[in-house]
């Protein structure tokens, strides 16, 4: 029998992994419906992207007069697992959701990772038990919003277990904190079911024979896949730099960019970078794409986050991996659906330099049969693209604390 303290504190972890996982699962979920709707209703009424001024004036004010550097978004959260006595204000959470939303229904090119990673981290800084004074703890919980957000809404629970791992880059990690990650993100995951979340799916039907010509073709993909990683990194840290260095208010230069974005999207053929993209990346695995469409994402999307709006990368870089191998399959003796899948993994983890959630990302989306080449792919990629990836390094954010 466990005595009094230990039972006390399996208790309240029993209580955390509930509201952390339940919350996460259920604000993710609302969002997805939002977002679903919102992009559904952008796509069939082209005359919202006049109102890409006013969205970029309601996104950037939101942030500005707060005063609370919520604008940081993600390097905020990694920001505060190194300090973890520092509370992230809950204002992120309903910031980042609208912000995200507005984004998406005036046509901005973005994604969504970056809200529901910030919308589980905030829902677990705000708890205030006994077990969470000491600092391992509130590392811990903070792990597990991470770990929520992203399995409800790529309905990944296992991958986003290794998401929350790698994200923060510690070059030790700590083996008691895997089991209330692990049931926050699988507890999240099933909260979405209960609300009829339905996740996107991509048909992968033909995965190479595993032989040194398939392995050869994976790796000369893989280098390639690294480099757009590595192209989509510095040009989001360019578009950022210059932006900051002009002389201009915050709001008017995200208005400004915004009537840039308006010009782009006047051409029907471009809206397809607008949003989410999912249809597109979807149709990449059944047939080619066009050979400029990955290098269109970056730039749209990359400007899009730099000047002000609100949502995610991720995404974005399935769409750029997806497109890229589906582009690729011209080019090297794999299938569609197999470069297409590639892509989407190893893009992804190059950029955010999570190589084991990705590989595990293209299990669980793809099969298992894809497995080593997803791994092989994205330990590759990953080397190729650099040390520098979308989030801010450790070293940085402790020496911001």
């Amino acid at each position: 029998m466990l005595p009094n303290n230990q039972f006390t504190q399996l208790l309240q972890w029993i209580l955390v992994v509930i509201l952390v996982g339940g919350l996460s699962g259920l604000i993710c979920s609302l969002f997805s419906l939002h977002l679903s709707t919102i992009g559904l209703y952008r796509d069939q009424h082209a005359w919202v992207y006049i109102l890409l001024p006013l969205g970029a004036f309601l996104v950037q004010s939101s942030y500005y007069y707060s005063r609370r550097n919520l604008a940081r978004g993600n390097d905020l959260v990694i920001q505060h697992f190194y300090a973890p006595k520092q509370t992230i204000h809950w204002l992120m959470a309903p910031l980042v959701y609208c912000g995200t939303l507005i984004t998406h229904l005036v046509g901005g090119s973005a994604g969504r990772e970056g809200t529901a990673v910030q919308l589980g981290a905030t829902i677990a800084a705000q708890f205030k038990l006994p077990i969470l004074a000491n600092n391992h703890h509130r590392r811990t919980v903070l792990q597990m919003g991470v770990a929520s957000g992203f399995s409800a809404l790529f309905g990944t629970p296992i991958a986003a277990i290794f998401f929350s791992l790698e994200m923060f880059r510690r070059k030790q990690i700590k083996l008691g904190g895997l089991l209330p990650i692990s049931l926050a993100a699988l507890f999240a995951y099933y909260t979405t079911h209960l609300m009829g979340i339905n996740h996107s799916h991509y048909p992968v039907s033909t995965f190479p024979i595993l032989d040194i010509q398939s392995i050869l073709w994976v790796l000369l993909s893989a280098l390639l896949f690294g480099l757009v990683a590595m192209s989509f990194v510095g040009c989001l840290s360019l578009f950022k730099t210059q932006f900051n260095t002009l002389s201009i208010h915050p709001i008017l230069l995200t208005i400004l960019g915004s009537l840039v974005l308006m010009l782009v999207f006047y051409f029907p053929e471009m809206r397809r970078y607008s949003g989410l993209g999912i249809t597109y990346i979807q149709q990449s695995f059944f047939h080619p794409v066009g050979s400029l469409d990955f290098l269109l994402k970056i730039v749209l999307t990359t400007f899009t986050l730099s000047i002000g709006f609100k949502g995610g990368e991720v995404t974005p870089l399935f769409f750029i991996g997806a497109t890229l191998g589906s582009f690729l399959s011209t080019l090297i003796p794999l299938s569609t659906d197999f470069l297409a899948s590639l892509g989407f993994v190893t893009v992804f983890g190059s950029a955010t330099k999570t190589p084991l959630a990705s590989a595990i990302i293209g299990i669980e989306l793809f099969g298992i049969e894809g497995g080593l080449f997803y791994l092989s792919s994205c330990l590759l990629g990953c080397y190729i693209s650099g040390k520098h990836g979308i989030y801010i390094h450790p070293s940085r954010a402790k020496s911001l604390v």
